[in-house]
């Protein structure tokens, strides 16, 4: 079986997951820094999300995470073509190295990232529902928006709270009421 090839975005994205986890692989400080900034399913290679959520189990547990106690949780399966897991995770130390006080901005990248294809399914699916018989537009249109919301609440938790067009026309009436 051939999967799809990447596009220059995705592929950018694997680069900088790679580079990410490699920082954090190296820095037990990075990993601190950015274990809660970014979860699993917010990578686009699975392979990287895996080895993410385990280093969050290893971490759980007080044990650091490098070569061996990773390779001890998951095994040393094949990741690809001719690749298994410890040469994979070599590779992201050698290969993609960045300096720790990159790690959250390379986290703020995955999420952004993760927020984009999020975006663009959702894209897909209102138009497939938009299409359907019967459908009725204000559900449809508010199933988008609360997941819109609940995308940019992931993003960056401080911004959540998504308003509707009443309640921020209402807030300005207000305003202008007092004024």
């Amino acid at each position: 079986m051939t999967l799809p090839a990447l596009t220059q975005n995705e592929q950018n994205a694997v680069d900088i997951e790679r580079a990410f986890i490699g920082c954090c692989l190296l820095s037990s400080s990075a990993y601190a820094a950015a274990a809660t900034a970014v979860s699993a399913d917010q990578f686009i290679e699975r392979w990287n999300a895996t080895i993410w959520q385990a280093m969050g189990e290893l971490a759980a547990a007080g044990s650091p995470s490098n070569n061996v106690t990773l390779i001890g949780l998951l095994g040393n399966p094949e990741v690809g073509p001719d690749l298994n897991l410890s040469r994979y995770l070599a590779s992201l130390i050698t290969d993609q190295w960045c300096p720790p006080g990159y790690v959250l901005d390379f986290a703020r990248q995955i999420r952004e990232a993760w927020a984009k294809r999020c975006v663009a399914g959702l894209c897909d699916a209102l138009k497939i529902d938009a299409q359907q018989p019967g459908s009725i537009p204000k559900a449809i249109i508010g199933d988008a928006m609360q997941a819109l919301n609940d995308t940019l609440a992931r993003m960056d938790p401080r911004r959540s709270g998504f308003k509707t067009m009443d309640q921020i026309s209402t807030r300005v009436i207000d305003k202008m009421a007092r004024a």
